[in-house]
């Protein structure tokens, strides 16, 4: 299916926004501690725009691909384990760095809120590493929920965490949008029976993303505020 051009933004009362590459643009930091690891792990280090090129699908993932083209043969199972926990305590040091929020992002939040949605982060990263990375940007106050995948089984395209949304905020599906940046946060929303919106800024190309048949492809988080009408808003519970 092709993208809609239009996103009548008011048939929803919840918006849940992915962090890495819709709402943060976090490669160089996560770059830096994959170069980082690999020097301790005695391997040779990647160009930057390299290992940038290699995120979007998490860590292990991540993690595997830096190591397999720095080896330059696959890794085995353990060496991807011991690597990528050498990648996180790294990132976990020095998680905002570099790391910056994309243009628009805090207006297109603020504008949200004032029009009345409520507004969740849902991320695959861990709560240790994101909560930091949206306090030291001054983010995680836009939120009234922000999730994290602790665990495997949780992190996208399953839809755990977007059922935890609707749970957490008593929103059906249908009045939630996930918007995201990977083919992940698409599935994820399929499987939830919620509708999806997918970013062209962040770290996969338009092509890619459409071809994963969003119902949306947007160029910017403006192209949501322009299309905000007031949505009853539902008070923000007090679970954790």
């Amino acid at each position: 299916m092709s993208a809609q051009p239009r996103l009548p933004l008011g048939e929803f009362e919840v918006v849940a926004l992915d962090l890495d590459g819709t709402l943060v643009d976090s490669a160089p930091d996560l770059a830096g501690a994959v170069n980082r690891a690999l020097a301790v792990e005695g391997a040779p280090t990647l160009s930057e725009a390299r290992v940038i090129a290699m995120i979007g699908d998490g860590f292990e993932t991540l993690v595997q691909r830096a190591l397999a083209v720095s080896r330059g043969r696959p890794p085995t199972a353990q060496e991807v384990e011991a690597c990528a926990a050498r990648v996180v305590a790294e990132y976990e040091q020095r998680v905002a760095a570099r790391s910056a929020p994309y243009p628009g992002v805090r207006a297109a939040l603020q504008a949200l809120a004032a029009s009345g949605f409520v507004l969740c982060c849902v991320t695959n990263k861990y709560a240790h590493l994101s909560l930091p990375l949206l306090r030291a940007l001054d983010l995680e106050r836009c939120f009234d929920h922000v999730l994290c995948a602790e665990h495997a089984a949780q992190r996208k395209p399953a839809p755990d965490l977007l059922a935890e949304v609707c749970r957490r905020t008593g929103a059906a599906p249908a009045k939630v949008l996930m918007v995201g940046d990977t083919r992940d946060d698409i599935h994820a929303a399929r499987a939830a029976g919620c509708r999806v919106a997918a970013v062209t800024y962040g770290y996969n190309s338009a092509p890619a993303l459409a071809d994963a048949a969003p119902d949306w492809l947007i160029d910017s988080l403006h192209m949501l505020t322009a299309l905000a009408s007031p949505a009853p808003r539902r008070a923000p519970t007090t679970e954790a």
